[in-house]
């Protein structure tokens, strides 16, 4: 496969740029070649969704706990909810949590006319203020600072993983098969499938308990980290966030006669830095897995214990504890 194909949809004669194996707005550098729509389409159905439902709000929860990752996160959309007012969320780098309201409100006075609007920002009261008198001819129109605080509020939180995170998941290991020695594109053929959700007859990304040591062991604490192995027939990964969060994924079969191979990469999110090498294979694991609801009350719980102990390998000064909600002091 050349580096003129995108890697997901194989277009030559299309618009090819850059896609990041890890978000580039945590910090990820390491990219590889796919089109425009690929792109557009992928950041539009779930990775922009993911981001959202999910790793913002983890990014956020685990600086509640003492952990500063220096990251002036995306906005967490729709965040928090208080007297009947949606707010958008912001962690900055200074680590303190910030507020606005999810889009401007307007009050009406007792006459059905506009008695106030509220606005997000500075800049949006200027702007939206200049067309109030471009459009009303009211020259006495002003502006009036409202600071809100918000102090010692719980904010909901799920460990229930929805669709776009198992597709992030895929998307990331697809990226990093390509690194396989002797890759071809058939090796990923399945995970492309899910990404354009093209039906297959079994489920190819699955949430998992399952940790391996030997994988652990290659990554530093509350890292993202992506395995890809070339093994038994088949070619496989395992995704992983925070050290925590783990999906295992079916890409597709290799060439029989190609010899088997790994290849890993991983971000750590607290100093920072990623890393991308060949290793030996482990002889991964990956099959199907069927969660009940008793099963998926296990899973939240063992994911907390061990975000909890991946957090304060990290550097964490508190015991981190999401069942059911995240708590700003």
């Amino acid at each position: 496969m050349t580096r003129k194909h995108c890697i997901y949809c194989l277009a030559v004669d299309a618009k090819l740029n850059k896609d990041h194996i890890f978000n580039d707005w945590y910090g990820g550098k390491k990219r590889v070649t796919s089109c425009e729509v690929c792109n557009t389409r992928f950041s539009k159905e779930f990775e922009s969704i993911a981001a959202n439902e999910f790793l913002v709000p983890l990014y956020t929860a685990l600086s509640t706990v003492g952990l500063n990752f220096r990251l002036d996160l995306p906005k967490w959309r729709k965040a928090f909810k208080a007297s009947g007012e949606e707010f958008d969320q912001i962690l900055g780098s200074d680590g303190i949590v910030r507020m606005t309201l999810s889009k401007p409100k307007v009050l009406k006075n007792s006459s059905g006319g506009i008695g106030m609007v509220l606005f997000r920002s500075e800049k949006e009261a200027n702007e939206g203020l200049k067309r109030l008198i471009a459009k009303t001819g009211k020259t006495h129109l002003r502006i009036e600072k409202m600071p809100v605080k918000f102090k010692g509020f719980r904010q909901p939180f799920s460990y229930d993983m929805k669709q776009s995170t198992f597709l992030l998941a895929m998307k990331m290991a697809v990226a990093l098969a390509t690194r396989l020695p002797n890759f071809d594109p058939l090796e990923t053929l399945l995970g492309r499938m899910t990404l354009f959700g093209e039906s297959t007859s079994e489920k190819l990304v699955s949430e998992t308990l399952t940790h391996m040591k030997k994988i652990d062991s290659l990554r530093p604490p509350l890292s993202h980290m992506v395995y890809v192995e070339r093994s038994s027939g088949i070619t496989k990964a395992t995704v992983q966030f925070f050290g925590t969060f783990k999906f295992d994924c079916k890409l597709g079969r290799p060439d029989p006669t190609v010899p088997d191979a790994a290849v890993l990469g991983w971000f750590d999110p607290i100093a920072k830095k990623e890393s991308f090498s060949e290793c030996s294979p482990i002889g991964l694991d990956v099959y199907n897995r069927i969660h009940d609801e008793l099963t998926r009350v296990r899973l939240a719980e063992r994911w907390n214990e061990r975000l909890d102990e991946e957090a304060r390998a990290a550097g964490s000064t508190k015991k981190i504890d999401l069942h059911g909600e995240i708590i700003f002091e």
